[in-house]
């Protein structure tokens, strides 16, 4: 009998233990969470994709408030406005057709990735947030072909001027650029190239390097000044969602301005009434506005009065006249110098400076000083006086003064010399005498009597 009890006691207790593990499963949930797929794949670097999480219930009870939430880290970040954190009301326990859901995330890759494998955590909770389990999967990530255009050599060309204009292409990406075509255009064709045409060829550029496309460029003569549209194109090769070839294309613009300066000759052109007068030319190809031009304060030269006249704007090939009382502010020589220094101090030429400042077609307000050769006898026109005779100007000695110079230096050996002649010629006529008997002092007498005659004579006649 206690045998009995002892074996019936043994059965239950072995069918207690066999029963507990199955009472166990019923209740418990469990939770798969696995990566289904992403889109593309690889993923490219600075491109979007699609994240599918599968979350599969193989337990033997219902799940309830599921959370499942991304946890992105570098290089991968949440599309603004996608949710990081989804749940599930309820996943049905196997084997329901209900017990698994799939979760989509849209993941934005940075384009600083790099080529290969990178880890992107998801995380899950059956207990509303209190705990939590965490999962990583390795997602394929290639770099992605990144152009940039950038156009930093010329922003103003000047009309009829060869121009040399540079466009540098930067591979900003982390995979090399191949098979590159570059070409420009100005819709209008007032710039152009110049000893070849307006398309490049690169075959290849790696990640961080650049290069630059070098361009002879020419605008038109006849081009107005203004801001002209440049059209900027770049294909290139990359590789698509499937790893096959296609192109690339980057489409932009960059401004130019055609205009700018312009250049002057400056010239002498007269020097009349005191006043010296200098030819203004506008030489370049793009008007200039405002003109003014100015004699500065130099070294040799003085003016007087103003020193600056305003002559309005000056398009291209015009001239105008612009006039000045210059004088020169030189020493010259004294009366008793040397004539020889007088005359190369009057043909030695002098430089005066003369600047021109005007306002560009860009707005930009310039000076261009010239430097033009003058020599004083460029200056030596004078005044008129009421009387219609010349007056010199006080600065510059004239002819007439070279010559009163002249006189007052040698005027001794022009006396002597007159008197040398005068007494020749006494003494050729008192030979020709001296043979009748005459003597030379009645000679001289006779001789000096006939000599005022002759002017008394001549004061009478201008009487009359």
């Amino acid at each position: 009998m206690k045998n009995e009890k002892l074996f019936l006691i043994v059965t239950l207790f072995l069918i207690g233990i066999m029963l507990i593990p199955n009472v166990t499963a019923v209740s418990v949930a469990n939770l798969e969470v696995t990566l289904l797929t992403q889109y593309p794949d690889p993923a490219r670097a600075g491109d979007t994709m699609e994240l599918r999480v599968n979350v599969r219930n193989s337990g033997q009870a219902i799940a309830e408030n599921v959370l499942v939430e991304v946890v992105p880290d570098f290089p991968f970040n949440l599309v603004p406005g996608e949710p990081a954190r989804k749940e599930i009301e309820m996943l049905s326990f196997w084997p329901s057709n209900a017990n698994f859901k799939t979760l989509m995330y849209k993941i934005l890759v940075d384009k600083n990735a790099l080529d290969g494998q990178h880890e992107i955590k998801v995380k899950y909770s059956t207990t509303g947030g209190d705990s939590w389990t965490i999962k990583s999967f390795n997602i394929d990530v290639t770099s992605k072909e990144f152009a940039e255009i950038i156009y930093i050599d010329k922003t103003k060309i000047i009309p009829g001027q060869e121009t040399e204009m540079t466009f540098t292409i930067n591979n900003i990406g982390n995979a090399p650029l191949q098979n590159m075509v570059f070409s420009w255009n100005e819709p209008d064709n007032v710039v152009l190239p110049v000893n070849t045409d307006n398309t490049r060829y690169i075959k290849y550029i790696a990640p961080g390097e650049s290069i630059p496309l070098k361009y002879t460029v020419i605008a038109s003569v006849n081009a107005e000044p203004d801001l002209y549209m440049l059209n900027l194109n770049l294909e290139y090769d990359i590789k698509n969602s499937s790893s096959a070839t296609q192109k690339e294309s980057i489409v932009t613009q960059a401004g130019v301005f055609v205009g700018g300066e312009t250049d002057f000759d400056v010239a002498f052109s007269d020097s009349s009434n005191g006043e010296t007068s200098f030819s203004i030319s506008n030489i370049g190809s793009v008007p200039a506005y405002s003109v003014s031009i100015i004699i500065p304060k130099q070294d040799g030269w003085r003016v007087t009065g103003s020193n600056s006249m305003i002559i309005g704007n000056l398009n291209k090939g015009d001239y105008t006249i612009a006039s000045f009382k210059l004088q020169s502010a030189m020493s010259r020589p004294t009366e008793e110098e040397d004539v020889n220094e007088k005359q190369s101090f009057m043909q030695d030429s002098q430089t005066v400076k003369v600047q021109v400042i005007y306002t560009d077609t860009m707005g930009k307000r310039n000076t261009v000083e010239k430097e033009v050769s003058l020599n004083p006898s460029n200056l030596m026109a004078g005044t008129v006086s009421s009387d219609g005779s010349m007056v010199m100007p006080a600065s510059f000695p004239g002819r007439r003064g070279i010559q009163q110079s002249f006189f007052s230096k040698y005027k001794w050996y022009l006396l002597v010399g007159i008197i040398l002649i005068l007494a020749i010629i006494v003494y050729i006529r008192y030979s020709k005498r001296a043979d009748k008997g005459v003597k030379l002092k009645e000679f001289l007498k006779e001789e000096a009597g006939s000599l005022l005659a002759k002017i008394k004579r001549i004061f009478k006649r201008k009487k009359k």
